[in-house]
């Protein structure tokens, strides 16, 4: 049993760490301006609507590696591992599309024959949530602390930081084939702390108004007259990822050399300028953007022909792609038919691909070697390439290794648009420099927006005071 840390707590105290933390277990629910080459001749094979019929079963384009294999337990005694999983990738909400995670979890307790799996579903981050429940938990309640989680890169380095989980350098395949910025979001100088095991990331979609050109640059958004939307209105007053991307792809920093938050004025002079040339022509509309909360919205806005060119989560754009027989007959119904949707990414003035990566990792506390060895082996098992692209294709997360993307059953010109903006993404500003940085940023725009600044260098001057304030 691990000590606790810090001073002696009373009895009382303890009891009521107890109760709150059995509280909280209790109402927990536990389930067992070069266009890349391939951008001209994606509209035949592209999504024209969401749909929520669930995307045909992935088949793979390329030979997989055999089935992982488990470690046998021996015959006397059975191991039962306690994992948790954050919300996002709960298997009996269907928001999450994670469903199959239940699946894999029983099978691999078929496969492993001496290994029962207790799968447990927390709130993903805050008060409450996975980090704060294992550190309540190492303090008070040992015995409850789970062998293997899933945690948010934020998290992993905190828990990395107080000892909570255990170092994975050597068990980590060198040839995984997992994207750079997933993987460096669950390591530290001190070494690697979990698996990579999926992500959240957009990246933008358009309805060509002349013909279908991916409008990676500004002055291709110009040219082809797209107007332009982005969340104008966040609930918490912070950027969303497509104006961070933004920021970030005209080689804008987020943290200083000492880690603090920062902002360039060369690249917030740049973005907030070509905003204000969409607003200029009539491509941005300061009213409809600021009526927009969040992605959601704004693909919505798209999907309705109200917009051509809008934020939209990977998951959201890929796993919904319809077969174009079943789609509507405009004839045959009242509702107006959806626009035709392309994918790229976040304009910039280079047109370089870029986009924000949230990795989420798989862990191990435990540091029983017959249980670490059979936390490994169900690590092992759930990110197999199948594994995971069975997870990731009917789900609201995105694939961190390459060989995914791979198995996900795209056509050839797709699957090298996922696997570059994936290749080229960048992990957002790590732990309280985020919301500085994106609610400086959303200052500036929101400046521009309703009037109070004219210039793009005004803008800019007041998204640096914010940030410094």
């Amino acid at each position: 049993m691990r000590k606790p840390r810090g001073r002696h707590r009373s009895q009382g105290r303890r009891r009521e760490f107890l109760g709150l933390l059995v509280a909280l277990f209790c109402l927990t629910a536990c389930v067992p301006q070069e266009l890349p080459p391939w951008f001209p001749d994606l509209s035949g094979v592209l999504p024209s609507a969401a749909t929520s019929t669930p995307p045909p079963e992935p088949t793979p384009t390329t030979e997989l590696p055999p089935t992982p294999t488990v470690t046998p337990t021996p015959s006397s005694s059975v191991v039962t591992l306690s994992f948790w999983v954050p919300d996002i990738l709960d298997p009996s909400s269907p928001a999450t599309g994670a469903s199959g995670l239940a699946a894999q979890v029983s099978r691999f307790d078929i496969a492993s024959s001496g290994v029962a799996v207790g799968l447990q579903v927390k709130k993903g981050t805050g008060p409450g949530g996975l980090y704060a429940l294992l550190l309540t938990a190492h303090d008070v309640a040992p015995s409850v602390v789970p062998d293997l989680l899933v945690l948010n890169q934020d998290d992993l380095v905190s828990a990395a930081q107080e000892g909570l989980i255990q170092p994975l350098d050597d068990h980590l395949p060198a040839d995984s084939g997992y994207f750079p910025a997933a993987l460096s979001a669950v390591s530290t100088e001190e070494g690697l702390w979990a698996f990579p095991y999926v992500a959240q990331a957009e990246q933008m979609a358009y309805s060509p108004v002349l013909t279908p050109t991916a409008p990676i640059t500004w002055t291709s958004v110009l040219s082809q007259g797209l107007s332009l939307v982005l969340p104008g209105a966040p609930p918490d007053g912070l950027a969303g990822d497509a104006l961070l991307s933004m920021y970030v792809g005209e080689g804008g920093r987020v943290v200083d050399d000492r880690g603090q938050p920062a902002l360039d004025r060369d690249a917030l002079r740049q973005v907030y300028a070509s905003l204000l040339d969409l607003i200029a022509v009539g491509l941005l509309d300061p009213a409809q953007v600021l009526a927009l909360p969040d992605t959601e919205s704004c693909w919505q806005v798209l999907l309705d022909g109200e917009a051509q060119l809008a934020p939209v989560s990977i998951s959201t754009y890929w796993n919904t792609r319809p077969d174009t027989a079943s789609l509507p007959d405009p004839e045959a119904t009242s509702e107006p038919p959806q626009a035709v949707v392309h994918p790229t990414w976040v304009p910039t003035a280079s047109g370089a691909p870029v986009t924000i990566m949230r990795t989420w990792g798989l862990a191990v506390t435990t540091d029983d070697p017959v249980r670490m060895e059979a936390s490994l082996d169900l690590i092992r098992w759930l990110v197999s390439a199948q594994h995971m692209a069975d997870l990731t294709s009917s789900s609201v997360v995105d694939p961190t290794r390459r060989p995914v993307v791979e198995t996900w059953a795209l056509p050839a010109q797709a699957e090298a648009f996922v696997i570059e903006l994936l290749s080229n993404s960048v992990a957002p500003p790590s732990g309280g420099a985020e919301e500085i940085v994106r609610r400086a940023l959303q200052a500036g725009l929101s400046a521009l927006l309703q009037g109070d600044v004219l210039s793009a260098d005004a803008a800019a001057s007041l998204a640096l005071s914010d940030l410094r304030r």
